[in-house]
């Protein structure tokens, strides 16, 4: 009897619960028909002898053919492996979160087994997409970072020269797989490397979606994937993904198969459906940590691929068949999703950079609902597909990953420690380091100044007690035993930059990572905050050097504390950096609120609405969105968890602020935005010459305007509204001198944009140097000695603004423009 005739998938579960527990007699002699007989007599109890006949011929084929896989009584197991881009550990139901829907994937995770400690080979997605297709660390095939990675030019180390794609002579899980008769398809995300390295280079019959991008120009057809041909106008990528698998699948299903489902999502930029969008926006609250409407979305949208999956399976009789495993390339981006308690997120050297969620479902393999405390990382999915499967590994080619099976069974994997190692600089704080998990301990190392960190994931799952000075004996061990490690794979190590400049050096911009403590941190009392913003100042203070502005009480505030010499704001327009401010995001992150006059996304919520969450006191007067007041979609008007008080005519600052003081509780901790309309224009015509001024007072024209006297009238004219600005701070420290909340209080004054200058065309590239030439006069671009400092500064910049999406680097264009004004743009000032 050939078992390649029998259809044992039809038979569904009970089918497999009888090979599940006749496998552990492989051993029998079944070629002896005396065994054969005894068998079945016993069998008899359980199934119809029709059905354990075909069990037993199943066994006796496997048994003389020496097949060690787990293939459900001879018939090779479908594999699908689906690969979500940076989805944080904790964003699914099953993992925990409270705010996310994912009934299907929930559903797939009680189908199998969850892998509570579940890691990726990397901080960041290429070197863990490389390791899903060899089972070998991303330090072993020198792709330690995405592709092509991010520069620091004058940092103080050098990244090595690391491969950028996959080679070809490496052998992957894919040509393993269909040199065993499998059907392959990838379907969704490479990032791999370019043409030449695409995935039907390497073992996938077909390519759907697959190329060197590392984002989607857009999740809305047109999608611009040079592999990916345009669907429907407003089609939904991950839904089109969703419908390939489902095609695959069926044209293959009378034969094995191993479909790789990369999804684009929940990569930025963050488009979603809109009806699922609102729906998340509508469960936003202040006592959730997931607050971002549109990545839930996004993430459902996933969900959503996984139910169609499933049900095709069910469909077509072979989910029992089918092996799934499901997992993300890194942590979570800190800008989208929360990971705590897991410290950090992608790009970062600690666990929420490298925990993800990691779940296998494999019928007659898995238990159904169980979960296992094992560490499990990328390389083991390939590791354990080319075990079970009977495929087997390539033979001379490493495999660092080991196969799950034990775990599978409730048995410990045996394994002594993982390892990670990222020899690069990423805009999510990682410096170079190397790292290693052995047991309860988890120490990193930084190569910027040797210093290593250790930590006890079991007490301190977030990393905060950093427990090295206390530890000295296992520090030691554990660095000698990722010192060997290091060298066993030929790790490429980062090495001293002969161009570091302290001066410089520009680090990754990004969410901070919280400080490690030394010893338990109790609660900080919460002190009080004033925030008073200029609206269009300069640096044109008494404490920046101006002579003929008075400002003595700005000039005060940086005498009792910290004046920024570099100070900047993130773009030229006052509704945007108040977008930006509230938030925390770059302008065109946040999509309508990149406009100059826009409605406001209700997801995003402002630090504002977290402090007045936490039990803060939150006031406001004067000015605090752009022009106009600022609106959600469906119109209401944003007010940023800030109880708003009006100012009315001759109320001044400090007087506003004492009414806003007098309305709380006493001793309650408070915040307070004070937004000034000074010194925007238009200001009084010729104000300074009534104040007393004079033209020969400015002490300096900027050297990008011309020195006349109508000129320097203006800044005269200029000059009385900063100090009127400056007599509203003055007023506002009085009324906190008056009080008991002196001590605690910390104020900033700052412009939400620059004084408005006037340029006429601009060259193409512009290079300036700030410290001879501070106006920015001499454009230097032209100068051929600055030949290569241009390079270096626009590979920098280009790196920077792949890895913060800029709209203009994916095909949308300026995200200023994206978005209409609700209202017609006034005239010009003078």
């Amino acid at each position: 009897m050939n078992t390649a005739d029998v259809p044992l998938r039809r038979h569904g579960p009970r089918l497999m619960i009888v090979a599940a527990r006749m496998r552990t007699l492989h051993r029998l002699p079944f070629n002896d028909p005396s065994v054969v007989k005894v068998f079945l007599r016993i069998a008899r109890r359980q199934v119809v002898r029709s059905l354990v006949t075909l069990v037993v011929a199943g066994i006796f084929t496997a048994t003389q053919a020496g097949d060690n896989s787990a293939s459900m009584g001879g018939t090779k197991p479908n594999v699908i492996v689906v690969l979500v881009d940076d989805m944080g550990w904790r964003d699914l139901a099953c993992q925990g979160s409270p705010f996310f829907e994912t009934p299907h994937i929930d559903r797939l995770a009680a189908s199998g087994m969850r892998f509570t400690q579940g890691y990726t080979a990397c901080t960041v997605c290429s070197p863990t997409r490389a390791a899903m297709m060899t089972g070998q660390y991303p330090a072993r095939l020198h792709i330690t970072d995405w592709i092509p990675g991010h520069q620091r030019t004058y940092a103080k180390l050098s990244s090595p020269e690391w491969q950028k794609f996959l080679p070809l002579e490496t052998v992957t899980v894919a040509e393993r797989l269909r040199s065993a008769g499998y059907a392959t398809a990838c379907i969704g995300k490479w990032h791999l490397g370019g043409k030449p390295y695409y995935p039907e280079q390497q073992g996938f019959d077909s390519n759907i979606g697959g190329c060197d991008r590392g984002q989607p120009p857009s999740y809305f057809s047109p999608y611009k994937i040079p592999t990916l041909p345009d669907g429907p106008a407003g089609e939904y990528l991950t839904d089109r993904e969703a419908a390939e698998a489902v095609n695959f699948i069926e044209a293959h299903r009378d034969r094995p198969f191993f479909l790789y489902l990369p999804h684009y999502c929940v990569h930025t930029p963050i488009q979603a459906k809109p009806a699922v969008k609102a729906k998340y926006a509508a469960k936003v609250t202040g006592g959730l940590a997931e607050n971002n409407a549109g990545y839930a979305a996004m993430v459902e949208s996933v969900d959503d691929c996984m139910g169609r999956v499933l049900a095709t399976l069910d469909r077509l009789g072979i989910r029992d068949s089918t092996a799934i495993f499901f997992t993300s390339d890194n942590g979570g981006l800190v800008s989208s999703t929360d990971n705590t308690p897991a410290r950090a997120g992608k790009g970062s050297a600690f666990e929420g950079g490298v925990r993800v969620p990691f779940i296998v479902s494999w019928p007659g393999v898995t238990r159904p609902g169980t979960t296992s405390a094992e560490p499990a990382i990328t390389p083991d999915i390939p590791a354990t597909i080319l075990d079970l499967t009977g495929a087997g590994p390539e033979p001379g080619q490493p495999l660092d990953g080991v196969s799950l099976a034990p775990a599978f069974r409730g048995e410990p994997l045996g394994r002594d420690a993982l390892y990670w190692h990222y020899p690069h600089y990423h805009p999510g704080g990682a410096t170079p380091y190397s790292a290693i998990r052995s047991g309860e301990w988890r120490l990193v190392r930084f190569y910027e100044d040797g210093r290593r960190e250790l930590y006890n994931l079991r007490a301190d799952e977030g990393e905060t007690i950093d427990r090295a000075a206390h530890e000295p004996d296992r520090v030691a061990a554990l660095t000698e035993k990722l010192d060997a490690w290091l060298t066993s794979v030929g790790a490429q190590l980062p090495t001293p930059n002969p161009h570091h400049d302290p001066a410089r050096d520009a680090p990754a911009r990004g969410r901070l990572e919280p400080a490690a403590a030394t010893a338990p941190v109790g609660k900080l009392k919460s002190p009080n905050v004033l925030f008073v913003i200029a609206d269009d100042a300069s640096s044109h203070f008494g404490c920046y050097g101006c002579g003929w502005a008075r400002t003595p009480a700005v000039d005060r505030l940086a005498r009792e504390g910290l004046a920024f010499d570099n100070a900047y704001v993130p773009t030229s327009k006052c509704a945007p950096c108040r977008a930006a401010i509230l938030t925390g995001r770059n302008p065109w992150q946040l999509e309508a609120a990149a406009n100059h006059w826009p409605t406001f996304p209700p997801e995003y919520r402002a630090f504002t609405e977290v402090l007045a969450d936490s039990g803060i006191a939150c006031g406001s007067a004067g000015k605090v969105w752009g022009p106009g007041v600022a609106q959600t979609a469906d119109g209401d008007k944003r007010t940023w968890g800030l109880a708003t008080g009006k100012r009315g005519a001759g109320m001044e600052a400090g007087a506003a602020l004492r009414e806003f003081l007098a309305t709380r509780t006493p001793g309650q901790p408070f915040f307070y935005w004070c937004g000034s309309t000074n010194p925007h224009r238009k200001y009084a015509p010729d104000a300074g010459l009534a104040a007393g001024k004079k033209p020969s007072d400015i002490d300096r024209v900027p050297a990008c305007w011309p020195d006349t006297d109508v000129v320097r009238r203006d800044m005269l004219d200029y000059a009385t509204e900063v100090e009127a600005f400056d007599a509203e701070v003055g007023s506002l420290l009085a009324a906190l001198d008056a009080g008991p909340t002196k001590a605690v209080i910390e104020a900033a004054g700052e412009g939400d944009h620059f004084w408005q200058l006037c340029f006429g065309k601009r060259p193409a590239d512009e290079l300036y140097d700030l410290a001879a030439d501070p106006d920015c006069v001499q454009n230097l671009a032209a100068d051929p000695a600055q030949a290569d400092h241009i390079r270096q500064l626009k590979e920098e910049l280009f790196a920077e603004l792949t890895q913060q999406e800029d709209p203009r680097l994916l095909g949308r264009g300026d995200a200023f423009d994206r978005y209409p004004s609700p209202q017609p743009r006034p005239a010009p000032g003078r």
